[in-house]
């Protein structure tokens, strides 16, 4: 039984645990404290670097890895070389051994061995993409060097696949034009082999693993959907997103469904759509509105099912606002705001079902800050 008045509005909050109903009391009460907090967003410790275009990966010890990215998104001339680890039990950031390559734009893969894979993305401004990539070991808090790519990318997309290799699909190259190849990384060996191509060239596109195996590629300027087959290797063109071209996010839903919402279209306008994509039938369905159009904007899967979305902009001004997406009914409601507000933030979701975001910028700059959603 927990007993005792709350000693203010504010919590945190003093209970006595006392038993009861039980045979008999075999200890005195033990007082607890209990942090209580409402739905909402709660800032956390500060990275050492302000980052955009940087990348979280939640690694099996439940801290998370942060690479990379760059302190100045508008020139990009500033790659970061540095990385650093989130805990959750400490709230706090700490560094962790440094790149071999400054890189920005890259993508970042939590392997089954537990170390992760860096791969591609871009060192500066106008230089271009990248072939190298690097492991990181978690134990050793280092990276070392993996075998390049078969194609330099940057703004690629890497999707682990259930036998464990690693899809790495378009991106742009070293002119800056989107690229349609792909190639497979496989830990067992650390090679690179060439893999079937999309369907069309796609650059800072979403892909998303679906329940049964396959991988749903969509956006990167193109407003086509893609499937990719690992039995065979190849892509096959599925349902269209409508107008949604770029910037958008897209989850995975518990019923095996794919939630894509916000974005641009073709002529540039922030969407306020968001669509429902049924692998079983290979349809996007239109869903709610969002309360507000939002590119470049966050999302994340929540314990309850639903599905948090937070920040973006939609090219008028930078968003801190936040909204929740309910599978069940397809309707979205508003939810607290951010601590501040963040465009091109990244999102990944702790061992506790708690969001942790990261970086980005806003009207006043690149963001250094960090806050979880409860």
């Amino acid at each position: 039984v927990l007993s005792g008045t709350p000693t203010g509005s504010a919590g945190p909050y003093a209970f006595s645990l006392t038993a009861t109903d039980v045979v008999a009391q075999t200890s005195a009460p033990v007082p607890v404290t209990l942090q209580v907090f409402s739905h909402g967003f709660t800032a956390t410790g500060s990275m050492a670097a302000t980052r955009v275009l940087h990348t979280m990966t939640l690694l099996r010890t439940a801290k998370v890895l942060v690479v990379g990215g760059v302190a100045d998104d508008l020139t990009q001339s500033n790659a970061l070389s540095s990385a650093e680890l989130f805990d959750p039990a400490t709230g706090l950031f700490t560094a962790t051994g440094n790149l071999i390559a400054a890189r920005t734009n890259h993508t970042a893969t939590l392997l089954p061995s537990g170390r992760v894979l860096v791969a591609g993305g871009q060192s500066t401004n106008g230089v271009g993409a990248m072939t190298t990539t690097e492991i990181y070991d978690p134990v050793a808090g280092t990276f070392v060097a993996g075998t390049s790519m078969v194609a330099a990318r940057q703004g690629a997309s890497a999707t682990l696949l259930p036998d464990g290799k690693v899809l790495v699909a378009g991106g742009f190259d070293d002119n800056d034009a989107a690229q349609a190849s792909a190639e497979l990384y496989d830990p067992a060996t650390g090679a690179f082999t060439a893999t079937g191509s999309m369907t069309i060239a796609r650059g800072t596109h979403v892909a998303t693993l679906l329940k049964d195996g396959t991988v749903l590629i969509t956006g990167g300027y193109q407003t086509t959907a893609e499937i990719y087959e690992p039995a065979t290797g190849t892509f096959k063109a599925t349902g269209g997103t409508g107008a949604t071209a770029q910037g958008q996010t897209a989850t995975l839903l518990p019923s095996g469904k794919v939630l894509v919402a916000g974005g641009l279209s073709l002529n540039g306008n922030a969407l306020a759509n968001t669509q429902v994509y049924d692998p079983a039938t290979g349809i996007f369905t239109a869903s709610g509105s969002l309360q507000v159009a939002r590119i470049y904007h966050v999302a994340a899967l929540l314990d309850d099912g639903t599905v948090l979305l937070a920040g973006g902009t939609n090219n008028a001004a930078n968003l801190s606002s936040a909204e929740i997406f309910d599978p069940a009914s397809g309707a979205l409601a508003a939810a607290a705001d951010m601590t501040v507000q963040r465009r091109l933030a990244t999102i990944t979701v702790l061992p506790n079902g708690q969001p942790l975001v990261t970086g980005g910028d806003n009207n006043t700059g690149e963001l250094a800050t960090a806050e979880t959603y409860h």
